[in-house]
């Protein structure tokens, strides 16, 4: 889907959900994707509607969980993943007064369609109230079960004889396993000698195994407020920071470490890559070192070598590359 139709149907589904359907009185929670069409909607009928944002790209506010509520509504952009739309649903259910209504929307081409049969673990009135556009609207009522806070998941791994264990949630990235090309990334990485950033660090298993391994605790930054609250619990003493780019005011780093983030949502894209080249130099200390592991047929050599003075694609196969990059 290109911007101009994620555009139309972010205004579409808004349109639908505050205009169209019988919202009942009471506050309503907007929970992910563009909230502003949404919004401002509801606000031109003087409807209280307080926001959640998971994600703080572009400085915006974001927070690992919605507030508590209740609320006698909600409205949910579709997360990627049934597993997180399962996660996410359950969590906005149980903000719910009772008789209250749930809305997901989303396109077509992201999986909207099936998610009726997720809302009937908790509700017994689903009905798809809206399709146009190339999106849909999902109507839940009538809740039978009040659904349980969800718990993390903890996974294990061993890297190098380093015995890792970090709790993890889903949606997150590589959720219940250790991502191949992270894995390739802790195999071939030196001692960590010196202070050291975590890049995208999500849950934290590049810095448990530093931790683990070298006893030094990298600061760790993200854009995802969920992956954060992992994170500070993986890696005891570290510093955690939210952010779509290199945190600013933090000094400089002897090493920074990144499985950099491909995906802004359901697009990939090698700007966060590219941008963390650009923007490493300057966050390097003297003979500093930027490891990164990056899909193999991504061409970085040409770019790499005109922000560093030496380049080295340390390890590749047929999926990933490991590339380390002195100052």
């Amino acid at each position: 889907m290109s911007r101009r139709d994620r555009e139309v149907c972010a205004l579409s589904c808004a349109e639908a959900l505050a205009e169209e359907l019988d919202l009942p009185a009471g506050g309503v929670l907007v929970a992910g994707g563009d909230p502003e069409p949404l919004v401002a909607e509801l606000a031109d009928q003087g409807r209280p509607a307080e926001v959640w944002q998971r994600h703080g790209f572009d400085g915006a506010d974001a927070a690992p969980w919605p507030a508590e509520g209740p609320f006698a509504a909600a409205t949910l952009r579709l997360p990627k993943g049934k597993d997180a739309l399962r996660m996410w649903a359950a969590e906005l259910a149980r903000r719910l007064v009772d008789g209250g209504v749930l809305y997901v929307h989303g396109a077509n081409d992201e999986g909207i369609k099936s998610a009726g049969k997720v809302l009937k673990t908790w509700f017994d009135d689903v009905e798809a109230v809206v399709s146009r556009r190339h999106t849909r609207v999902w109507r839940a009522a009538s809740r039978h079960t009040k659904p349980e806070a969800t718990q993390p998941t903890t996974v294990s791994a061993t890297v190098k004889g380093v015995e890792l264990s970090w709790q993890s949630y889903p949606g997150l990235f590589a959720h219940g396993h250790l991502d191949p090309a992270t894995q390739a990334l802790l195999e071939h990485l030196p001692a960590i000698d010196g202070r050291t950033l975590d890049y995208g660090c999500g849950a934290g298993v590049i810095s448990q195994f530093v931790q683990r391994r070298d006893g030094i605790a990298p600061d760790g930054v993200d854009v995802d407020a969920l992956a954060l609250e992992a994170f500070r619990v993986n890696v005891p003493e570290a510093e955690a920071y939210l952010c779509d780019r290199l945190p600013p005011d933090t000094g400089r780093y002897r090493f920074i470490l990144s499985n950099p983030p491909l995906h802004r949502g359901k697009e990939a894209t090698p700007g966060p890559i590219r941008a963390l080249i650009d923007a490493a130099p300057r966050r390097l200390g003297r003979s500093g070192e930027l490891w990164i592991a990056t899909q193999g047929a991504m061409a970085l050599r040409g770019h790499l070598q005109e922000r560093f003075k030496v380049v080295e694609q340390v390890w590749r196969d047929r999926r990933f590359a490991v590339w380390r990059a002195t100052r």
